[in-house]
């Protein structure tokens, strides 16, 4: 009898604390992965870097596809089925975002099915979707990301390369080929400062700067994964 009430307190008690468990919140981390600060660093890193190449190509497929769907449209209404396209892709493009945050950062952010549930002619679809107000929050999300991608891009190339540079000036500097930083000024300065004996204390230097890059690369990639958050939602705006 004892055993039994122990067992059925035990059951009430978990089954209380799963159901009073918060569910996470969108555009917080998911649970379950945990790695270091460093290993979050050169996922965010890697997340940053895609942010130029992705960005392109979602400008590429939404100004051609909207320029073919205008130029087509009072020729026999061909650029109705152009711009429904339109829309589709910028679903697409936007999961591509979703994904690869969830991927990277752990980030829960739901897909959205890409298709238009309801039915009609394609000029009803396209009315619907050039309604919709996630679709249209997306397809300014995608323009934004050139000039966001590029600065992104830029920082984690940065970051990256500063404490490689630091890293390899000494060895650059004594078996290296002739002006290995230039033939400037500067680049005989630095020349000769690689070159003293001392320089080789550039190296855990630049391990340090290294995990500096790699705590700043995951807050920015963090600030990004928000970012995408408040634009690709499903919920309310």
């Amino acid at each position: 009898m004892t055993t039994t009430t122990t067992t059925s307190t035990t059951s009430t008690t978990t089954t209380s604390a799963t159901r009073s468990a918060p569910a996470p919140s969108r555009g917080d981390r998911a649970p379950g992965r945990r790695t270091s600060r460093l290993g979050r660093g050169g996922r965010g890193a890697v997340l940053l870097l895609l942010g130029l190449p992705l960005g392109v190509t979602a400008a590429t497929v939404v100004v051609t596809c909207a320029a073919v769907g205008a130029a087509t449209l009072p020729v026999a209404l061909i650029g109705i089925p152009v711009l429904c396209g339109l829309w589709y892709a910028v679903r697409a493009l936007a999961n591509i975002e979703r994904a690869a945050a969830a991927l990277l950062l752990d980030v829960h952010l739901p897909m959205v099915p890409w298709s238009d549930p309801g039915r009609g002619t394609p000029w009803a679809r396209l009315r619907r979707m050039s309604a919709d107000r996630l679709r249209r929050r997306e397809l300014a999300y995608l323009l934004l990301r050139v000039p966001v991608g590029v600065v992104t891009s830029a920082a984690a190339v940065t970051a990256l390369t500063v404490p490689a540079a630091v890293a390899t000036a000494p060895a650059v500097a004594r078996w290296g080929d002739a002006d290995p930083f230039g033939h400037h000024g500067l680049g005989a300065w630095l020349e000769d400062v690689a070159s003293t004996p001392w320089a080789w204390s550039c190296v855990p230097v630049a391990v340090l700067l290294l995990v500096g890059a790699a705590h700043l690369l995951d807050l920015a990639a963090q600030r990004c994964a928000r970012w995408a958050a408040r634009w690709l939602d499903p919920g309310p705006a």
